[in-house]
């Protein structure tokens, strides 16, 4: 089994051509039950890739990249709890309820 570890996204793009079976993980690198029966040799570690842990306030929400883990998120939100008008921050506090 080949563990590769691609810097951007567009390194995962041109691995997964050259690769179309390969599996992708961002972290865990621990024995689950989904990948015990891998029909791929390669896997490829995309928790590196900082393109993927976007994390930003925009004017329509909040802008939440699939690396971003728990903790990140958890810490955000609550700068945001802590700087945001009442009205901006109903949304913030029903997500990390969701998210705890």
């Amino acid at each position: 089994m080949s563990w590769l570890k691609p810097r951007t996204l567009g390194d995962v793009y041109d691995l997964i051509k050259k690769y179309p079976t390969a599996h992708l993980r961002q972290g865990g690198t621990g024995g689950y039950k989904k990948f015990e029966k891998q029909n791929s040799r390669i896997i490829l570690d995309i928790s590196g890739i900082s393109e993927l842990k976007i994390l930003e306030k925009e004017s329509e929400g909040i802008k939440i990249g699939s690396g971003v883990t728990f903790t990140n998120l958890r810490n955000y939100l609550a700068t945001l709890l802590e700087s945001e008008s009442m009205e901006a921050t109903k949304i913030i506090k029903e997500l990390s309820v969701i998210i705890d």
